[in-house]
């Protein structure tokens, strides 16, 4: 927000108080300028931010903040961020990451699909597809022996089944769909405890307790849970033998962490023991609000219900955007619930948490916008 010079007393009292306070320089109103304008924020500044010579462009960090910035770019086609998504994918050769079987480098395919739909420039997926065909021909259980090359951690169904998912619906082929859902319910069947409706972020914290004798389940690795589920779903045909199941988990879990939810609007890292690892945490926090936002504008969650867990965790999420457009209380790459390191001078800035922010963001516009056809 511009602030020009004012002589009254009052308004110079005001300003003050908006200066104390970086983060109001953005609303958490949802009206679609309102969001727009602390997106790109938000987006610009890590943007701005010098590149991190220990993320690979193929790799999954890399590949988190591009699947949320295709989103913006997808509401602004001739912008800069569209400029930045085909650079990217050019630079790379429209190729996945090294690891074939790895699910984090499947995570840049997102990115790539949704660009072909936009250009059809078969160039796009033409890697990504031979890397798919390379493991379903080579991908037999049995001798799978790296325990990284099955999809055996939770995050991995946010990083690789929405880009199989979506290979399948681009290209008509419905074996790309089935492997995808044979591994994904493999995952689910080993990580979704079904009385607490959330999932183990692996194996080894199956057996973990807190200090209060709960058991431990990671906001973020949830987090990717649910918008992995989100991203199948879109791609899944309506007469999908499966579709009710991905529908159900989706719905079990909403319930549950809409009752989670802590009173400034976000989840804690722990998510079961909230007083363990009391800090704010964005980036689980972005992921739902992805979710819950997506499955409002599809009428899938029910409206009265969940809005008020949407418009709790934005303006959450807002409030945690310094007026520079840097996101903060992202918890570092892990692969459990941990103390925060809030750094407030990121040297790089964290990529997968913007992109998170980014999905949030540009899923509760579409629900602002919605709103605001209503009105005319």
């Amino acid at each position: 927000m511009e602030i020009r010079f004012l002589r009254s007393g009052l308004i110079i009292f005001s300003l003050f108080a908006i200066s104390a306070d970086a983060s109001s320089r953005f609303s958490a109103e949802m009206y679609t300028s309102k969001i727009m304008s602390v997106m790109q924020a938000v987006a610009d500044w890590q943007m701005s931010q010098p590149d991190d010579p220990n993320v690979s462009d193929t790799g999954w960090i890399n590949g988190v903040f591009c699947a949320g910035l295709v989103e913006l770019a997808k509401i602004l086609p001739d912008s800069k961020y569209m400029t930045e998504m085909k650079r990217t994918g050019e630079r790379n050769g429209w190729k996945a990451g090294p690891d074939k079987y790895n699910a984090n480098d499947h995570t840049i395919g997102q990115m790539y699909l949704e660009l072909y739909c936009i250009y059809r420039d078969r160039a796009m997926i033409k890697p990504l597809r031979k890397q798919f065909d390379y493991i379903l021909e080579n991908h037999t259980p049995a001798d799978i022996k790296n325990e990284e090359d099955r999809w055996s951690w939770c995050d991995a169904l946010f990083m690789a089944p929405p880009v199989w998912a979506k290979m399948a619906q681009i290209t008509s082929d419905k074996k790309y769909l089935e492997f995808m859902d044979r591994e994904f319910t493999l995952t689910t069947e080993k990580l979704y405890d079904a009385n607490e409706h959330l999932y183990f972020r692996d194996d080894r914290r199956k057996i973990e307790r807190t200090a209060e004798v709960k058991k431990v389940f990671w906001s973020r690795g949830n987090g990717w849970v649910m918008a992995g589920v989100v991203k199948v779903i879109k791609e899944l045909p309506p007469n999908f033998h499966a579709r009710d199941r991905y529908l159900r988990i989706f719905k079990e879990m909403a319930a549950k962490l809409a009752a989670l939810q802590q009173p400034d609007g976000l989840w804690k890292s722990s998510l079961l023991d909230p007083n363990g690892y009391p800090s704010k945490e964005t980036s689980g926090t972005a992921l739902f609000c992805y979710a819950f936002a997506w499955g409002i504008n599809q009428g899938i969650l029910d409206r009265t219900t969940y809005l008020p867990v949407v418009e709790k965790s934005w303006k959450g999420l807002v409030e945690c955007v310094e007026s520079n457009g840097k996101l903060r209380y992202v918890q570092r790459s892990g692969a459990a619930p941990r103390k925060m390191i809030d750094d407030p001078n990121p040297k790089y800035g964290i990529r997968f948490g913007i992109g998170a922010f980014l999905l949030a963001g540009t899923e509760v516009y579409k629900l602002a916008l919605i709103n605001e056809k209503k009105r005319i």
